[in-house]
């Protein structure tokens, strides 16, 4: 498919033409698709998440009415017919209806897959904003799933479960890890010291600590209120509230109508208290309050109220009109409903305030938002690097320090895109855990160090943050000059994959050479399950295969088979302390003459300090002295950057089968098979 040759305006109006499911499936095809899908800015889509009873992911239209795309998770298991990749991993899947726009899983996927499947959304729908509903009982197992930062774009969060009970703690929680920023809907009953005021530490701008209530959120339904202190509803900063079982009183009304009339509550637009099952007595509920009744010259007969997608029409004929000290008109009026799935009718008493009606609109289900915010919040948006046409901003950040790099690639997910799609030119990393944590970037040739990322074992004061992946990495100093970032030890295990998966992005075909220390590897275990590590080129320790490895180093052998060695399918190994014997390394020659270990071109058995016999290490082996018409004296040897010369003027040279040449020559330290 040619779709990327275009140029991105059209790229962008072709993909806005595509149904969501089919944007999703394009955004599988590569990783350089998914960035122009982000590139491309599609309009917006709110995301409902809902866990309990049905797993499930849905995604709306703009106006919120109508249901584009449903991937939902089944409780009895099917037959699994194709996979979804998403955010670098496979999430099986039952079935796929391109028609209805459904894709069905099964459960088990949900807990694994939902934040790859949010993640991955996120990265092709522009300014992704999301509604959760979490069941209550199920909140032990989703902790873990909160905990990523993907859910701080909440935007409206219900809390469900009619039989569960929800405590501060759980409440606290929930409200500092989704921190939605428009509604909340409580469904469960509350505790009975239950806090209203209850506060959840918000760090959407890291520069500034925000704190936010419940009764300051913009929605907030709670249909199980019990013993909430009136001096609580007071402090109600709501837009719109729907609060039912209550226990106010006409006196606690009247009081709260006073509290209005001096000026406070000035965002409040209307107040639902269900729970008054008889009309009130209005002498107590509106006592020392001068109202008129309903004056169609003065207000309309109908208020409409808009909590979420759906609009309400409150019939306000027979309700009670009273002012503001400041002017603003009021109504408060009792409704009649008889509920259709019982004769018995549920009698509530409203109170609004007319004045035009807020455009920013949740529900428990949808969420539909007028707000906008700054296109680029760091201060670095203001450079215009990314008008540049591509050729010439891949020219100018591949002469930038690989620290200049790293800071550009922070500012902004656009820049971030802009440097993959540059595709800079490939570094290798080095990884080595254990007595030093580090990270290094060396140039092409391996002999230069170009960058290094340092965790640093002795604590030191943090002094600001370096945030790769969505995550924020605490740094203690930054060298630009020495290209280097030291960070402490505790940020090593947390931080590595999400570092080494946002340099994946930074660098085109990105290679990682890994050394870990056997001390350290049950606490790797967890790390080294990423995907990222499958990019790795050469590693320093004992693991499956071995033998097979292009180069192979182990300095402590041990008791190593002779059959093992024979086996050896290196090109260059460097044993040390080891048991074989001359006679064990006679045996590993005449395997090697027969014609086996083709790829070896050097084995170095380090441990010889004296003259090996060599009568009985080449027994049976017809071999010559040097001779320069034969060879040159001198060997190179390649490990891995550092070329190694060794002199080979005393040993001893003799051919294998398919006539090719090997020498065995001894050192003072150690005894060299070669292959020329």
């Amino acid at each position: 498919m040619k779709l990327l040759s275009f140029p991105l305006l059209i790229f962008t109006e072709i993909v806005r033409s595509m149904e969501i499911m089919e944007t999703l499936e394009l955004s599988q095809v590569s990783r350089r698709t998914l960035n122009f899908l982000n590139i491309a800015r599609i309009s917006f889509e709110t995301v409902n998440i809902v866990n309990g009873s049905s797993d499930r992911i849905t995604i709306y239209d703009e106006s919120k009415t109508e249901r584009q795309i449903l991937i939902e998770f089944l409780k009895s298991s099917q037959p699994v017919v194709g996979q979804m990749k998403v955010n670098d991993i496979s999430i099986d899947v039952c079935s796929k209806d391109a028609t209805q726009q459904i894709i069905q899983c099964n459960s088990n996927q949900f807990g694994y897959g939902l934040v790859h499947i949010l993640t991955h959304l996120d990265k092709i729908f522009y300014r992704m904003e999301y509604a959760i509903g979490i069941e209550l009982s199920t909140l032990n197992a989703m902790r873990g799933i909160l905990c990523h930062s993907v859910f701080k774009k909440c935007e409206y969060m219900q809390i469900r479960g009619d039989l569960e009970t929800l405590s501060n703690e759980d409440c606290e929680y929930m409200l500092e890890k989704t921190q939605p920023t428009t509604g909340i809907t409580i469904f469960s009953k509350l505790s009975p010291d239950f806090n209203y005021k209850q506060v959840s530490r918000l760090s959407k701008d890291s520069n500034s600590q925000t704190l936010s209530q419940i009764l300051h959120f913009s929605r907030l339904r709670v249909p199980n209120l019990g013993k909430m202190p009136l001096e609580d509803l007071k402090a109600l900063d709501s837009e719109i509230a729907n609060l039912g079982n209550h226990q106010f009183t006409e006196s606690d009304s009247n009081e709260f109508l006073h509290h209005w009339i001096e000026g406070n509550n000035k965002k409040l637009r209307r107040l639902k208290l269900d729970g008054f099952r008889e009309s009130p007595d209005w002498d107590i509920l509106l006592k020392d309050i001068s109202h008129t009744e309903w004056n169609s010259k003065v207000r309309e007969k109908n208020y409409k109220s808009k909590y979420t997608v759906e609009m309400e029409t409150i019939d306000c004929e027979n309700g009670r009109d009273f002012r503001s000290k400041d002017g603003q008109l009021a109504t408060v009026v009792y409704v009649t409903r008889p509920l259709l799935v019982s004769p018995v009718s549920t009698r509530k008493q409203q109170f609004f305030i007319t004045s035009s009606c807020v455009r920013l609109c949740t529900t428990n289900k949808r969420i539909q938002t007028t707000i906008d915010s700054a296109l680029d919040s760091c201060p670095m948006s203001s450079i215009k690097l990314l008008s540049f046409p591509l050729l010439v901003f891949s020219e100018i950040v591949r002469s930038m320090g690989f620290v200049e790099i790293l800071e550009l690639s922070q500012v902004s997910r656009r820049t971030l895109n802009y440097l993959n799609i540059a595709r800079i030119s490939v570094e290798t990393v080095n990884i080595a855990n254990g007595s030093a944590d580090k990270m290094m970037f060396f140039n092409r040739s391996y002999t230069e160090r170009v960058f290094l990322i340092e965790f640093l074992k002795t604590p030191q004061p943090v002094v600001g943050q370096m945030k790769v992946n969505d995550i924020c990495i605490d740094v203690c100093s930054k060298d630009a000059t020495q290209q280097i970032i030291q960070c402490n030890s505790n940020q090593f295990g947390y931080g590595l994959v999400h570092i080494l998966t946002h340099f994946d992005k930074i660098f085109y075909r990105m290679e990682y050479a890994i050394g870990i220390e056997l001390s350290t590897l049950r606490a790797m275990r967890g790390i080294l399950c990423h995907s990222i590590f499958r990019k790795c080129n050469y590693m320093q320790i004992l693991g499956d295969s071995i033998l097979h490895f292009s180069r192979l180093r182990v300095p402590n052998l041990g008791k190593m088979p002779l059959e093992d060695l024979k086996a050896l399918d290196s090109e260059i190994a460097n044993l040390g302390n080891h048991q074989f014997t001359e006679s064990d390394i006679n045996e590993f020659l005449h395997h090697w003459i027969k014609g086996n270990n083709k790829k070896l071109r050097r084995l170095k058995l380090d441990g010889f300090k004296e003259t090996p016999e060599w009568d009985i290490l080449l027994k049976d082996i017809v071999y010559t002295e040097w001779n320069p018409k034969e060879r040159e004296r001198y060997y190179k040897s390649k490990y891995t950057h550092t070329e190694e010369t060794i002199d080979c003027e005393n040993g001893k040279d003799f051919r294998n089968k398919d006539g090719q040449l090997a020498t065995v020559v001894h050192h003072s330290k150690f005894l060299d098979f070669l292959v020329w």
